[in-house]
C-alpha cells in the first residue's frame, strides 16, 4: 500500500473515531442518562421497557413499563425528563390524572 493511501486510510479513521465520540457524546449518553433517571423512579428499574422514546426540544418524551411490587408489568406509562444539571422526570401515574401537559408537550410538531 502506497504511503498516500495509508495517509487517507488513517485520516478517514481519525474522521471515524471523532464523529463517533461527538455522537455519544451529544446524542448517546443524554438519551441514557434520561431513561436511567425514568428507571430509578420504578420500584424494579431492570425491568423497566421504554417505547417512543424521542427528543422534544430540550427534553425526552417516551412511554415506560415496568413490574410493580407484585412483579407484574403495570401497563405503559407516559413520562417526560427535562435535562438540566440533573435530569428532572414528571411521569403521569394513573388515569385518575391523566393530563399534566405531557401530551401537549410531548406530541409531534408538524
Amino acid at each position: 500500500m502506497s504511503s498516500a493511501w495509508k495517509n487517507v486510510l488513517s485520516t478517514a479513521l481519525l474522521l471515524g473515531a471523532i464523529a463517533g465520540v461527538i455522537w455519544y457524546v451529544g446524542v448517546y449518553w443524554p438519551k441514557q442518562q434520561a431513561l436511567q433517571a425514568v428507571a430509578d423512579t420504578m420500584i424494579d428499574p431492570w425491568s423497566a421497557q421504554f417505547r417512543n422514546v424521542r427528543l422534544s426540544g430540550s427534553s425526552y418524551c417516551g412511554e415506560v413499563n415496568a413490574k410493580n411490587r407484585m412483579g407484574a408489568y403495570t401497563g405503559f406509562s407516559p413520562f417526560l425528563v427535562f435535562m438540566h444539571d440533573e435530569p428532572l422526570v414528571l411521569m403521569e401515574k394513573d388515569d385518575r390524572n391523566p393530563n399534566l401537559g405531557l401530551a401537549e408537550h410531548c406530541k409531534p410538531k408538524d
